[in-house]
């Protein structure tokens, strides 16, 4: 009878505890989920300005333009067939020789840039270098 009341006491002890860890967890789960809302939120990075996006663009065109060799022409024609194909917002038309096959690599040729209102690079005129120009 005695160990019977020994271990009732103890089982008393056993809840006691429990119910004591319990609400300590309750408590930290709270404290922490208050603490991870009210946290400071980090900014959002900034957007780059339309100038900036509009260097980033013609930086990638500008080392093609002037007097290069055919490989370097043919290498320009692919990137803006690339260039056209993913960036709707900014087409690149080519006049003048736009086709690889009419280059060759040997001969040397000028890129002349246009302008769009924006400032973007829109078309780019290839014209085959001869003894006349």
């Amino acid at each position: 009878m005695e160990e019977l009341e020994k271990l009732k006491k103890q089982t008393k002890t056993f809840k006691k505890i429990s119910i004591s860890l319990l609400i300590i967890d309750i408590i930290l789960f709270i404290v922490l989920f208050i603490s991870i809302k009210t946290a400071p939120q980090s900014p959002a990075p900034p957007m780059p300005s339309e100038s900036m996006k509009r260097e980033l663009f013609n930086a990638k065109l500008t080392g093609y333009i002037g007097y290069q060799k055919g490989s370097v022409v043919k290498a320009l024609i692919y990137y803006v067939m690339q260039n056209n194909e993913l960036d709707k917002e900014h087409q690149i038309e080519l006049t003048g020789i736009t086709k690889t096959s009419e280059i060759s690599n040997s001969s040397t040729y000028t890129m002349e840039p246009s302008y769009s209102d924006e400032g973007y690079i829109n078309k780019i005129n290839i014209i085959e270098e001869t003894e006349d120009n």
